[in-house]
């Protein structure tokens, strides 16, 4: 089953106002941005990677005089059904200049605008020239990025010299927010498997310090690292002790590290020979980070994670019985009970639809009946799901399984 991306998805109208909302916290983002350059915002010229799936902040800006370029390389489609009242709201919301988001509602179509719009991979910006870009900025992209390598360098290609960055950066396992650290318990190969299925659109595993290392490598230097939201301690505590005894590559990862959840870098393209002083020593933190997860995953594995605490339970069609909505019920056995009314996160069970890992779990019932899309619950003994597309996971012609802690009885 292919990947449906973000940004192609259908948008949800009935969420029309939060994501206006969202639109103004974008807005704030890019003036924080704009104000590390020191200059007006008429004077840049500008480059986002990953906008979205609406060009609301993007506009604004625009008819303030910058020049923005956009960059995705799964760059939103232009949706009769929600872009034209969106903007209209918004327009309605905003009381300062708004000139491109009059010509685009005008219009019916984001070309109408001044935004240069790059359907392109942020590992290689073919349409953007050398050293064109002044501010360089994304929010809640580069998690999702492959090849962090490649994109540092790029980034670092296409500013000039003197120029800013600023990218905010969520660490979490996008499928489970309360359980931030998850995907780096998993040893490598599935983690990679469970990421490729989706594009990594729950999460690479990058932490901070890798982040800094590479964009100093590329001639970026980090002027500031502002850490925006840490791992609660009860939760780090379970996390890191399930970590330390697991086959992953992050494994002896430093706890502080792990801690920095959402983490906001402050960036500056500096010249030679500045530059090449700084990659020298990036690369020797590099080196050392190669070495700590390469032995990290090589290492065996300790008896408190082995797999035979663990099931995988390939689930019978004719299980799956429906409830309401979206929603469909299949019982669960010999398998650790799930979320309670006194404690809602307590399970750890993954729900998969052939190779795509489905979530978020741990969402409410009522959710999962009215949206569907493969959100789920693990409630005590019962698994609450809904499949990927709303379809019956009785006729889809879909395997699903769970893999989950097993219950101490039906342990070997």
């Amino acid at each position: 089953m292919s990947y449906d991306p973000t940004n192609y998805r259908r948008r949800d109208v009935e969420a029309l106002e939060h994501e206006l909302d969202h639109v103004f916290d974008v807005l704030r983002q890019i003036r924080r941005a704009v104000a590390l350059t020191g200059k007006p915002i008429s004077e840049l010229r500008i480059l986002e990677l990953g906008p979205g799936s609406d060009f609301g902040a993007q506009l604004l800006i625009a008819s303030e005089g910058a020049e923005v370029t956009l960059c995705d390389r799964f760059l939103a489609r232009w949706d009769p059904d929600y872009h034209p009242q969106f903007y209209r709201r918004l327009a309605e919301r905003y009381d300062g200049p708004r000139e491109q988001l009059e010509a685009v509602i005008a219009a019916g179509d984001h070309r109408a605008s001044s935004l240069r719009l790059l359907e392109e991979p942020a590992e290689n910006l073919v349409s953007v020239e050398s050293g064109s870009i002044d501010l360089l900025y994304s929010f809640a992209v580069l998690e999702h990025i492959i090849d962090i390598n490649a994109i540092a360098h790029e980034m670092a290609r296409v500013s000039a010299v003197g120029a800013h960055g600023f990218h905010l950066i969520d660490l979490r396992y996008h499928r489970d927010f309360a359980r931030p650290l998850e995907h780096l318990i998993w040893d490598d190969a599935r983690f990679q498997q469970a990421a490729e299925a989706v594009d990594f659109d729950f999460g690479n595993r990058w932490r901070s310090q890798e982040f800094a290392a590479h964009f100093e490598q590329a001639g970026l230097r980090v002027t500031d690292r502002d850490i925006l939201e840490c791992a609660a301690e009860s939760y780090v505590s379970d996390a890191i002790a399930r970590l330390r005894t697991s086959a992953s590559s992050y494994r002896a990862w430093p706890a502080e590290d792990l801690t920095r959840l959402v983490v906001a870098f402050s960036l500056q393209r500096i010249g030679e020979p500045e530059a090449s002083w700084m990659a020298m020593r990036a690369t020797d933190a590099l080196d050392m980070i190669g070495a700590l997860k390469t032995e990290a995953g090589r290492g065996p594995v300790p008896k408190a994670d082995a797999d035979e605490d663990w099931a995988e339970i390939l689930l019978d069609p004719a299980g799956f019985s429906p409830e309401q909505g979206h929603a469909w019920i299949h019982q669960l056995d010999d398998i650790q009970s799930g979320d309670t009314i006194g404690d809602a996160y307590v399970s750890s069970l993954e729900l998969w639809e052939d190779e795509r890992l489905l979530g978020p779990p741990h969402t409410s019932h009522s959710d999962i009946r009215a949206r569907g899309l493969g959100r789920f619950s693990h409630w005590g003994r019962q698994l609450f799901m809904s499949t990927s597309d709303n379809t019956s996971p009785r006729e889809n012609g879909r395997s699903y399984k769970v893999r989950a802690r097993r219950s101490p009885a039906s342990r070997p």
